[in-house]
């Protein structure tokens, strides 16, 4: 988590080197040209290369502004008031990036999901 200042000064699209990163394990080393996606459980199994992903073949590649924050943020407040499990996240634990790809609705789709399901929300 940056300095709340830092990250303000920052402006709207957080940098990488200040942007929140948040996960419960190990964050995987991945090679571009060697990494696959296994896709089961659908009409039309694959595994899909990550230059099958960006070529927008699988669907119409978009750039979407999202916004990340962490569940914990502003927890150290939290704590002051009523002790809490986990890390004591101060109000900056918040990113802004432009995701760019194609959507899973569309990946989905050319696989074989043509309507939501039990199985297939999304």
């Amino acid at each position: 988590e940056p300095p709340l200042k830092v990250l303000q000064d920052a402006g709207w699209i957080t940098p990488p080197s200040i942007h929140v990163v948040r996960n419960h394990g190990a964050v995987p080393k991945l090679s571009w040209a060697d990494h696959k996606l296994k896709i089961t459980g659908v009409p039309r199994p694959c595994e899909v290369s990550m230059d099958e992903l960006a070529s927008g073949k699988l669907g119409e590649i978009a750039s979407i502004p999202v916004t990340f924050i962490c569940a914990g943020n502003r927890r150290k407040e939290q704590n002051m008031t009523k002790k809490t499990v986990g890390f004591n996240w101060g109000c900056a634990a918040v990113g802004n990036s432009v995701w760019t790809g194609i959507r899973l609705s569309d990946l989905l789709k050319s696989l074989g999901i043509t309507k939501p399901s039990k199985e297939h929300r999304f």
